[in-house]
């Protein structure tokens, strides 16, 4: 684009067409031009800012986020708009303040920092002007994210509005619970005083955010303090209402659940949360802006003890130290450059996952007895703790929740009934759902369906494919990618364990289950040791809401690893059968295509059916699936929901190059898959 282009535009967008010739030409002389396809984010709420733009033709729209992760639609921008100018005008905040994501092709004019300061002088009518309109915009953006935000909340009718000016006190540590507030307008700075009276930045919430809620929902006094970052407008609600309010909605209670749940993580920086949905449990994403630029993503099952993160953009890992807890199936994973942490994993409860965590938000060097003692112990200190051990040796009965048998029978002595009443006391059944039946059958409920394998199917060296049929039932209808929990007796003891269901719906008269098998895993062990016939199972209904729509058109992207290509093989199954429902693809990542699950037949019905297709990488030779990579597939199927499922590390890779993507939390479905299965019965760990 040429400079008598961008002059030509210009002219036509108050206030800038105010300008004296010789000045808007200047201007437009420092202008350059971008494109952006539909769905691409162009600025990110919360970045750093160091540039404004002019739409030139196409659409683009403005999103700001809900307290419980999901985008509101504030504004559409159209031909002759402009945005961004907030993080660049002198006394601004200089991050962006909403999300812009291109609804059209695009064409945009950028102009930096330095091109709209050279032009636009402190007090100066144009600046006057900007911020006019500037504020014009923020008051329609705040009433529609009112309005989405309470209409979520159910509060529409029971809010005030505050403000507060730059430095005003919302409310200090150790005050009484009285109000919780949404951000409306502004920014709110979040701050804590340690026992010296030493007071330290935690946070900054963006509109959008709710604060104050957690000390309600605890019942305590407040445990921060917030105060004004420039001004703020608020709306704010009487905590006897949201109590009220609270315990009359359960979609409102899922959603403070899902929110108390990443409250271990240590602030830094801006934080921003998304939530999302792992089966039938929620989960949440943090995104740590950091003070030197960093980026960290981190995802968080909560009510289970998984966790991921790791630094956007860090280089290749050098050096990687791991711990796998033969007891408890636990597996603790630490990847680090020259020494600094740049990824953590961790599936199974780690007592020091938050000094871990800190280590790297703050970019610290390990040293080699540290690290050496990671790989020991699990941890960086040498303190022993015996908690860990007490939980341990307990009988676990829901792992997500860590309720106990004892937890279980007590909440029945105590009253309980029904499902229902046994989860809000001890949370046990609310995530993934794998303790269910054996909660059931302890409330006399018993809802298990006895099975016998018919027929075993060699898929690789260890892998193998079980056809579960039902005795004197008939199959329960299930939704492609759906799992079973499936039950044996091994020694004293019942043990069961979640697999997807690999078979397509409506075929045959049983289920099919993908099975590896595992050197210290004792379920597939025995597994994979009985013949077809002489053993009876127990298997739970289908269960789980990872799976492809029930009705309607589909549109699928499916990013797997490993043995975690299952649900993607009961789709592809699927759709084969009904070509006109929609499209597929499938991502599988292996280490080496030896490893690569039903390979031949992934391929085969890629080559017969055009709405179905198949890539795989083998990693050793090709690398990781990339941001770049997935980018790329996001661009191409701008309204597709992905499916993620493998093992933790590559959960932790796909989900933050989605976030970096700028793929909503809505139309991204995870399914955790662990090499060591969940340890449902007392002391028998797979």
């Amino acid at each position: 684009m040429t400079a008598d282009d961008a002059l030509a535009i210009l002219r036509g967008v108050p206030p800038f067409d105010r300008l004296e010739p010789e000045v808007l030409a200047r201007l437009a002389a420092g202008i350059t031009e971008a494109k952006a396809v539909p769905g691409q984010a162009i600025v990110r709420e919360g970045d750093a800012g160091d540039r404004m733009f002019f739409v030139a033709s196409g659409s683009v729209q403005v999103l700001g986020r809900s307290f419980d992760g999901s985008e509101i639609v504030l504004a559409r921008l159209e031909t002759g708009a402009y945005f961004g100018e907030q993080a660049l005008l002198a006394g601004g905040s200089a991050r962006r303040n909403a999300t812009v994501r291109a609804l059209t092709h695009a064409r945009l004019l950028v102009l930096t920092r330095e091109g709209l300061l050279s032009v636009v002088e402190p007090g100066s009518a144009l600046a006057q002007q900007l911020r006019a309109t500037a504020r014009e915009h923020d008051e329609l953006r705040a009433g529609r994210l009112r309005e989405g935000v309470l209409r979520k909340l159910g509060g529409a009718e029971n809010y005030r509005i505050e403000t507060f000016a730059p430095g005003a006190v919302v409310f200090r540590q150790g005050d009484p619970a009285d109000r919780l507030y949404l951000v409306l307008e502004g920014r709110a700075r979040v701050s804590s005083h340690d026992a010296a009276g030493v007071e330290s930045d935690l946070t900054e919430l963006l509109p959008g955010q709710m604060f104050g809620e957690l000390a309600i929902l605890r019942d305590q006094p407040r445990t921060a303090s917030v105060r004004a970052a420039g001004e703020l407008k608020v709306a704010s609600h009487d905590a006897t209402w949201f109590r009220r309010h609270l315990a009359q909605n359960p979609q409102l209670q899922s959603i403070m659940q899902s929110l108390d749940g990443m409250y271990m993580l240590p602030r830094r920086g801006l934080l921003t949360l998304q939530t999302g949905q792992l089966a039938a449990q929620p989960t949440l994403t943090a995104i740590h802006n950091l003070p030197d630029g960093r980026r960290v993503v981190s995802t968080r099952l909560v009510g289970r003890p998984t966790f991921t993160s790791r630094v956007v953009d860090a280089p290749e890992p050098d050096f990687s130290a791991r711990l796998e807890d033969p007891d408890t199936g636990a597996v603790r994973e630490i990847h680090l450059v020259d020494g600094v942490p740049v990824e953590l994993e961790s599936s199974g409860e780690w007592l020091g996952l938050g000094e871990a965590f800190e280590w790297l938000l703050d970019a610290r060097r390990l040293d080699e007895a540290q690290l050496a003692r990671f790989e020991a112990f699990g941890r960086f200190d040498s303190t022993d703790d015996e908690r860990a051990g007490a939980r341990r040796r307990r009988g676990v009965l829901c792992a997500c929740a860590g309720a106990s048998v004892d937890d279980i029978r007590c909440a029945i002595d105590a009253g309980c009934h029904t499902v229902e009443q046994v989860a809000q006391r001890t949370r046990a059944t609310l995530i993934c759902g794998g303790c269910l039946p054996t909660v059931r059958e302890m409330l006399g409920v018993a809802d298990w369906t006895p099975v016998r394998c018919t027929s075993v199917t060699v898929l690789g060296e260890r892998v193998r494919a079980f056809r579960l049929q039902p005795l004197d039932r008939p199959v329960v209808p299930f939704h492609p990618g759906q799992h079973l929990v499936v039950q044996g007796r091994i020694g004293e003891h019942w043990v069961q364990r979640a697999y997807t269901i690999s078979s397509a719906p409506g075929t045959g008269d049983g289920y099919e289950i993908t099975a590896q098998r595992e050197t210290d895993g004792v379920f597939s062990r025995w597994l994979f040791e009985r013949s077809p016939g002489d053993t009876l199972l127990r298997i739970s209904p289908p269960g789980g809401n990872y799976h492809l729509p029930a009705e309607g058109p589909v549109d699928a992207v499916c990013l797997v690893g490993g043995i975690g290509v299952t649900p993607a093989l009961s789709m592809a199954r699927a759709l084969a059968h009904a070509p006109g429902r929609g499209r597929l693809h499938i991502e599988h990542s292996v280490s080496e295509l030896a490893q690569a699950v039903a390979l031949d037949e992934l391929r085969n019905l890629a080559a017969r059916h055009p709405h179905i297709t198949c890539q795989v990488r083998a990693t050793r030779t090709q690398g990781r699936l990339d941001a770049a990579e997935v980018l790329a597939l996001t661009l191409a199927r701008p309204a597709a929901t992905f499916y993620l499922c493998g093992s933790v590390g590559y959960m932790a890779a796909m989900a933050a190059h989605l976030v970096v993507a700028g793929v909503a939390a809505d139309r991204v479905r995870q399914e955790h898959f662990h090499v060591a299965g969940e340890q449902l019965a007392p002391g028998v760990p797979d």
